[in-house]
Order: structure tokens, then C-alpha cells, then sequence
């Protein structure tokens, strides 16, 4: 399952708070711990699509704006410019946080990850957050660390790239939400665009 491109950049927003980005000019570099995570990620998606783009009520309406960065930015084949259109995504994504729907919402690192499997190319579109942990300092005294909560999709799509182009289904998206309330994670869908 070869990462072809990841990326992550941090849309942070506290409860009632203005949303701040923080952009990467340049692609994660695909190495141990890229893998590592793209992995655990992955296992976590296990599951049916069960959804596809909203699509819109007449002919001549633009689509959702992510389906139309993908579809500007993505050829059947590769992304022509996937740290473009990972912007293009923060900036969507920024956009549907500073709604006064999304409140109450929290943000955190979005990570973009296209890989293949078993012929299909694949988009995660994944909204992480950090939790505390504990290790071990130097002179083996317990300390507190930040890491990457690897173990829960909070928000959290995957998209079968190659399903969506090629029509054959009407649902290519598997989408996962954490247990938050309704209200906290609309945004995110309609982030997405998905029904």
C-alpha cells in the first residue's frame, strides 16, 4: 500500500474561538513514520462506503467544493499538484470552522494521505488531534508528552478515488465520526461534501 503523497497542516480553532492555519509549502516526506502512520490509519477505516459526493439538485450547479478541488487537481492518475490542493482543502476546511454552526467545534491537524491498494487509488482526508501521554525521561522519571492520537478517527473520511471517476459506484466515501454531538461534527461532512 505505497503512500504516494501525505501531507499535514494544523487548523486549530478552541470552542467559540476564531480559526487560525498553519500550512505546510512542502509534502510530508514518505519515511518509517510516515508509513507507521498511514498504516494505523488505514486499519482504522475497515468498513463499507456507505456514501458518495452530494451532488447538485440541477444540471448546471457547481458541485461541493471539495469534489471540485479534486477534480481540478486530480487526473485519474496522480494529483498535479497535491500540496495545492491540500490548501485548497485547509482553506475549505477553514471555511466550514468559522461557520456560527461550527461554534462549538475544535480543530486540530488535517492530514492528507493518497496511497493505492490493490489497484484503486485511495484519499484519506483525516482530522487528528494530540492526547497526553507518558514516557520515560532520561533518568527514568515519568514524564508527560504530546502525541499524535493514532487510535480514534475523530473526523474522518476515505475517499476510492478511482470508484469516484469511474462511476461505477454511488458510494465510494467511507466517512467516520467520534462520538461527539451532532452539532460538532457537521462541519466536517459538509467540509467533505458527502450525503
Amino acid at each position: 500500500m505505497p503512500i504516494r503523497h501525505i501531507i499535514v497542516h494544523e487548523v486549530d480553532k478552541e470552542p467559540s474561538e476564531a480559526v487560525t492555519s498553519r500550512l505546510r509549502d512542502e509534502e510530508n516526506p514518505v519515511n518509517d513514520h510516515a508509513e507507521r502512520v498511514s498504516t494505523k490509519l488505514r486499519e482504522l477505516f475497515k468498513g463499507v462506503s456507505i456514501g458518495g459526493f452530494e451532488q447538485p439538485e440541477h444540471e448546471g450547479l457547481p458541485l461541493t467544493g471539495f469534489e471540485t478541488l479534486l477534480r481540478n487537481y486530480f487526473d485519474g492518475q496522480d494529483f498535479s499538484d497535491f500540496v495545492a490542493f491540500s490548501h485548497g482543502a485547509a482553506e475549505l476546511l477553514k471555511d466550514k470552522l468559522s461557520q456560527p454552526s461550527a461554534q462549538q467545534a475544535r480543530g486540530g491537524y488535517l492530514l492528507l494521505n493518497h496511497y493505492t491498494h490493490q489497484d484503486n487509488d485511495f484519499l484519506s482526508v483525516v482530522l487528528l488531534r494530540m492526547r497526553q501521554g507518558i514516557s520515560l525521561g532520561a533518568d527514568l522519571s515519568f514524564t508527560e508528552v504530546d502525541e499524535l492520537n493514532l487510535d480514534t478517527l475523530h473526523m474522518a473520511a476515505r475517499i476510492n478515488l478511482t470508484e469516484w471517476l469511474g462511476g461505477s459506484s454511488e458510494r465510494y466515501i467511507v466517512f467516520k465520526i467520534g462520538r461527539q454531538a451532532r452539532d460538532v461534527t457537521q462541519y466536517f461532512s459538509e467540509f467533505i461534501g458527502c450525503t
